[in-house]
């Protein structure tokens, strides 16, 4: 258990710190940086897997997936109860959850080989862009810069809504090979356009000076609902929120100007 949870610690976060501290030393923007220590990451984790599966990453991911899924049922027995007192709080719901479980084992094949296609990179590509994201969060809270893009004013290519157009288009038809990629593609703009929205947040906080104490609680309200978040991001090409802001934030100074002298 020990050396599994090392494993998981030096893989998820020290790889990741040690490759974006790396390419952050020779690229000072930010979308160079993510894009070049994903790269780099991704290519890191499938060197392990292919060392770890003997040469059949595929085949091996799947069985992996299908065991996991089939201890669920002893796990569920394990625990009844566990489950049956919960009933009594929520039975309608605690019964979905569980009925749910079991019906992910029964169909373990199925639902391993559906998320390996159509999932499964999209999630890790997602999971990389967060933690990279927590990290450059964190150091400057520390006071360390390593990039020279302000978090407040980044945005994502303009271009990248049509792709995310294509790929939302695309995910809902059954069409072999391009399903699946629309489907990961789609899983990695939903994260980035929900931090596009909070960037969107974050200046808006910056330019009306709000309080360390309303930033945490309007923030706790936009990861709770991060569609909306991302859908912040997403319409900002249109709607340019920043420089609504910044104009509205003028006309308010103007107008407070514009009382003391009549004062």
């Amino acid at each position: 258990m020990l050396q599994i949870s090392l494993t998981l610690f030096v893989l998820i976060l020290l790889l990741p710190a040690l490759i974006f501290f790396v390419v952050s030393n020779k690229q000072r923007t930010i979308t160079p940086q993510f894009l070049i220590s994903i790269g780099l990451l991704v290519l890191c984790y499938f060197g392990v897997l292919f060392y770890l599966s003997k040469g059949a990453p595929y085949p091996y991911l799947q069985n992996a997936i299908i065991e996991g899924l089939r201890t669920i049922p002893p796990l569920l027995e394990k625990n009844k109860e566990i489950i049956e007192n919960l009933k009594k709080t929520n039975p309608i719901q605690i019964e979905t959850w569980v009925s749910g479980l079991r019906h992910l084992s029964e169909n373990a094949p199925q639902v391993a080989q559906t998320f390996i296609q159509e999932k499964l990179f999209g999630y890790v590509a997602s999971a990389l862009v967060l933690i990279l994201w927590l990290f450059l969060i964190s150091l400057r809270s520390l006071g360390v810069t390593v990039t020279s893009t302000d978090l407040t004013r980044w945005k994502v290519p303009d271009y990248l809504v049509w792709l995310a157009i294509i790929s939302y288009i695309f995910r809902g038809i059954s069409i072999p090979i391009l399903s699946p990629i629309s489907k990961n593609i789609f899983i990695i703009l939903e994260v980035i356009y929900f931090l596009h929205g909070l960037s969107i947040v974050a200046f808006f906080f910056k330019t009306r000076q709000i309080s360390s104490i309303q930033r945490n609680f309007f923030h706790a309200i936009f990861f709770l609902f991060p569609i909306v978040t991302a859908s912040i991001g997403f319409f900002d090409l249109w709607l340019d929120f920043r420089n609504k802001i910044e104009k509205s934030q003028k006309k308010s100074i103007l107008d407070k100007n514009n009382v003391k002298g009549g004062a």
